[in-house]
């Protein structure tokens, strides 16, 4: 009892961190980056979700301690690696937070080779589908003797927001390097992968995988009510921010004739749009006919993917599509 209680006083103090973190990039870009600044305050309330699942036991004990163990590895491989790049800056004469910042582009100002390196962290979902559906239960026996579910559903569930929880973690503190002591001390070649408007706040895959956790969060919080669906939307919902957008993102460039001025000098195209949504439908249709009423939510999601793609608000749609959608498609769940 007494461990549990510790541990749920160091995830409140991670948060904390990470949010002072995230409120950093939100001063620092305000006034010259209205994606940056946005995306970072709106990914504040995202995190704040690992508390509540932590002190609400979602997380088992035996996870919950694998989770800290994880956390201090990384502060202490960070911790170390910030203080050698300090102590090499000092020693060469120069500001040792002098930040090294690439030259300020377009959004699209990246090599090929980068941006298929950048384009990597779509395998995202498909690494979660691959998790659920395969590996989760062919190691729930083994993991079983550390915590025994009351059934393979909750194991799923429990698991899944473990290998979340461990994404979010890495992907925060990299930036925190980054934004807190600028883009030299960052992980090796993370500036080549990033785009101007990240410079100085955090990057698509934090957005992404802290988005995830919340919605994966949401899904575990509906599931007594909408029963297996509930955790099969956020699944859905984080294929869609992968899969979908990257379609969209790939067809608009290569196949978009028919352009549509956005706001904040985004340019996207109507082929782009199309397939979005037929991706995000396909991937709806394929994951949620098995339940009832399925066919519905799947148009449902699927529309509100569209409109975000279209609305093209100044936050990221990384940050934005998991959790949006899987509220909308929980909510109608519970109606039907």
């Amino acid at each position: 009892m007494y461990e549990f209680l510790f541990f749920q006083v160091f995830v409140i103090a991670q948060t904390a961190l990470f949010c002072v973190v995230l409120a950093t990039a939100v001063v620092r870009r305000r006034r010259d980056n209205p994606h940056a600044w946005t995306s970072s305050l709106f990914t504040i309330p995202l995190l704040l979700s690992m508390v509540p699942a932590v002190w609400f036991m979602l997380l088992p004990g035996a996870y919950a301690g694998f989770l800290f163990c994880w956390s201090i590895a990384w502060i202490a491989f960070f911790t170390a690696r910030t203080a050698s790049r300090y102590a090499r800056n000092k020693k060469r004469g120069g500001d040792p937070m002098q930040s090294k910042l690439k030259a300020a582009g377009s959004a699209d100002d990246l090599a090929s080779r980068n941006e298929g390196l950048r384009k990597l962290f779509h395998l995202f979902g498909f690494l979660i589908l691959l998790a659920y559906y395969v590996v989760i239960p062919a190691i729930t026996p083994l993991v079983d003797v550390l915590h025994h579910f009351a059934s393979p559903g909750d194991a799923r569930d429990a698991i899944t927001l473990f290998t979340i929880a461990c994404g979010v973690v890495v992907s925060l503190y990299i930036d925190t390097q980054r934004i807190l002591f600028g883009e030299e001390y960052g992980m090796r070649r993370m500036n080549l992968i990033l785009r101007e408007k990240e410079i100085g706040a955090p990057a698509a895959q934090t957005y992404l995988v802290a988005s995830s956790l919340a919605a994966w969060i949401v899904g575990m919080a509906f599931r007594p009510a909408n029963g297996d669906v509930a955790t099969v939307i956020p699944l859905v919902s984080i294929v869609m921010a992968t899969f979908a957008d990257g379609m969209a993102a790939v067809v608009g460039k290569a196949k978009g004739r028919h352009k549509v001025e956005r706001p904040f000098n985004q340019t996207k195209s109507v082929e782009g749009f199309v397939a979005g949504f037929l991706t995000a439908l396909a991937v709806s249709m394929l994951f949620l006919l098995q339940f009832e009423g399925g066919w519905l939510i799947a148009i449902a999601a699927s529309g509100i993917f569209l409109a975000i793609d279209y609305v093209s608000l100044p936050v990221a749609d990384n940050a934005l599509n998991p959790i949006v959608v899987t509220l909308v498609a929980e909510l109608l769940a519970a109606v039907l």
